[in-house]
């Protein structure tokens, strides 16, 4: 029983590992960088650095936006 729990998991991750077989392997190493370059360039900007800027975006921003969602999905759900 637990070998057939176990194949069932080696079998997920090969399917999951194939479908990303496309993607190249230096993917996230390039997109994380980008977003760094971006986050500096808007530091350079509002004048404001790059600790407090993370704080807006990933502290205050992005879990505000996900509340609003939520609730306009919610309210529309309702309806």
């Amino acid at each position: 029983m637990a070998n057939t729990g176990i194949f069932w998991i080696n079998a997920m991750v090969e399917r999951i590992q194939s479908a990303f077989d496309y993607v190249p392997p230096d993917i996230v190493n390039d997109v994380f960088w980008a977003c760094v370059y971006i986050l500096q360039w808007a530091c350079s900007i509002t004048g404001i650095s790059y600790e407090a800027l993370n704080i807006w975006l990933f502290i205050i921003i992005q879990p505000a936006l996900i509340a609003i969602f939520a609730m306009l999905w919610l309210h529309e759900r309702r309806n």
